[in-house]
């Protein structure tokens, strides 16, 4: 029998901040090889792999991409079969992953958001949905509120990135890898981004589990922004882009709620 020449070049890249903290590896059988995934994130995280197989296939031809359970180790990806076992054989891989499990999450449409503020606040709606200076083809908020002001859960779920490190910020494009954010991640499989927020302002921690209408961080001046402002967006990750989401939020006394409009103030009394 050859020797087998095992190459592999794994790239990891994400369409959505930081990294998922995920390991890949392989392991060898009599026929071939099976590749698997840790996954140490608090949601699920989807794998596009690519190969390049020398003298080997795929076994049962099976997709390319693959999500892969928070928290799970030992997670089956491939099996990898030798076709000629007399000759060298060899692969190499390269791989995309992103936060979220897209093909089995349902925006939940009827949802009611609480206002991302505490109660008692009221504030002005300075760029709506597809607004012209940042928000193209994007269904995201822009709440116009000083610096420390502070920001709450519109939705319970679990926080799965924390960047707030940053503190430049302009009006230009360039400037939203400086955006200070909390992400958290909802039941029904989508997220929420509280974006340009203050550096060092958040007050949770990835992996917590927050209640809506709990206290997240204070607002800022970091990033892609005109002035002092919240960026609010819920959305799903699909391949090489988001898909963001109308979002009724509950106003006033919260017997009522509506989709936000641009330069509209709205309070919470509830």
């Amino acid at each position: 029998m050859k020797s087998a020449l095992i190459l592999f070049f794994c790239f990891i890249s994400t369409l959505l901040y930081a990294d998922p903290d995920i390991k890949f590896y392989y392991e060898y059988g009599p026929t071939g090889y099976t590749m698997y995934a840790d996954n140490f994130e608090v949601c699920p995280v989807t794998v596009e792999i690519d190969f390049m197989l020398l003298n080997l296939e795929l076994v049962d031809g099976r997709s390319k991409f693959h999500v892969v359970p928070p928290r799970t180790t030992k997670h089956k990806l491939v099996d990898l079969r030798t076709i000629n076992p007399v000759y060298d054989y060899s692969f190499q891989y390269t791989t995309k992953t992103y936060f979220g499990d897209p093909g089995h999450s349902k925006f939940d449409a009827v949802f009611q958001y609480y206002l991302p503020f505490k109660q008692g606040g009221s504030y002005r709606v300075k760029q709506g949905y597809f607004g012209s200076f940042s928000h193209n083809n994007s269904y995201a908020i822009d709440f116009e509120m000083p610096e420390g002001t502070e920001i709450y859960s519109a939705r319970s779920g679990i926080v799965v990135d924390v960047v707030q490190d940053n503190d430049r910020s302009c009006s230009s494009s360039e400037c939203a890898i400086y955006n200070n954010y909390v992400l958290i991640y909802h039941p029904d499989g989508t997220f929420a981004e509280y974006a340009n927020i203050k550096k060092n302002g958040a007050r949770v921690s990835k992996g917590d589990i927050v209640n809506r209408g709990q206290l997240l961080a204070y607002s800022g001046n970091v990033g892609w922004t005109t002035g002092p402002q919240l960026h609010f967006e819920v959305f799903l990750m699909q391949r090489n882009k988001r898909q963001s989401f109308k979002t009724n939020f509950l106003y006033g006394d919260g017997s009522d709620y509506s989709l936000l409009v641009e330069n509209q103030r709205y309070s919470r009394f509830y």
